[in-house]
């Protein structure tokens, strides 16, 4: 019961507005995800649903090229806790051009991300916490890292068709173009997944992570995805995601764009 209390707090400060401190807030934060930490009950069987995907990707914004992609997914459900970890990569070169066709600049690319999740489900809600970091060498991203807690519910939750919205809040630490920053972060969310068949499925998402105290200051992240098995164990897919900071590195766009086209094994 505590940690609902917790994170209704939480969730009633984020809507209000009333951050009188930041470091309170932050707290709450804290010790809502410590008792969802202490009390989540991942045990039982060890057997964990695990996926690889592997695509190449066509970026445009601050890189223009295409990449080589890997995402390894691992989750586990264990009554109403779900735990959940992401591990993805790309790697490309990418050579610009002069209207003469002259090399100019010859950049590799090198993003990798992860992150770990936790969510328990109750009263046909959901509490979540949790800890992600990235390192993006083309938006000059040296490090990226999020730490939060919050609340989500299910507004549709069928075999065919779910959709969910989540409200919370987190603190960032990030260093981009050799500037070292800290704040704490509102996070609001919605995923949708629809059934198209038997064998193919569709997602969206969308992601507002502004930061608490100065709302132009905000990270948007977008993506859209179809996925249609060829078999037991492997499915074809594809993937737009578009990644949106309004205060980039000097000289670089606010904008990234990425297409892949992947395969995915269940391992």
């Amino acid at each position: 019961m505590h940690i609902r209390i917790f994170a209704l707090l939480t969730v009633t400060a984020l809507m209000t507005g009333q951050f009188v401190q930041a470091q309170d807030a932050l707290e709450v934060a804290r010790a809502a995800g410590e008792d969802l930490l202490e009390n989540a009950e991942i045990k039982g069987t060890d057997k964990w649903e695990t996926k690889l995907e592997l695509g190449a990707t066509l970026t445009d914004g601050n890189s223009d090229t295409v990449n080589t992609t890997a995402r390894l997914t691992t989750e586990k459900m264990h009554g109403s806790t779900l735990a959940q970890i992401v591990v993805e990569g790309a790697y490309g070169e990418n050579r610009n051009r002069d209207d003469e066709g002259v090399k100019t600049t010859d950049k590799t690319v090198s993003n990798v991300s992860g992150s770990l999740t936790l969510k328990q489900r109750f009263n046909g809600m959901y509490l979540y916490a949790g800890l992600a970091g990235e390192h993006d060498g083309m938006a000059e991203v040296d490090y990226r890292i999020t730490i939060g807690t919050g609340l989500g519910t299910f507004l549709v939750d069928d075999d065919d068709f779910r959709f969910s919205v989540e409200a919370g809040l987190g603190y960032l630490f990030e260093e981009v173009d050799d500037i070292s920053d800290d704040y704490m972060i509102l996070r609001l969310a919605e995923r949708m997944e629809y059934r198209l068949s038997e064998t193919a499925k569709c997602w969206q998402m969308v992601e507002y992570l502004p930061k608490a105290n100065k709302f132009s200051n905000y990270m948007l992240n977008g993506e859209v995805g179809i996925d249609a098995a060829i078999n037991s164990n492997m499915s074809l897919g594809i993937v737009l995601k578009e990644k949106y900071d309004s205060t980039p590195g000097a000289g670089l766009k606010k904008s990234d764009t990425s297409l892949t086209a992947q395969v995915a094994i269940r391992l």
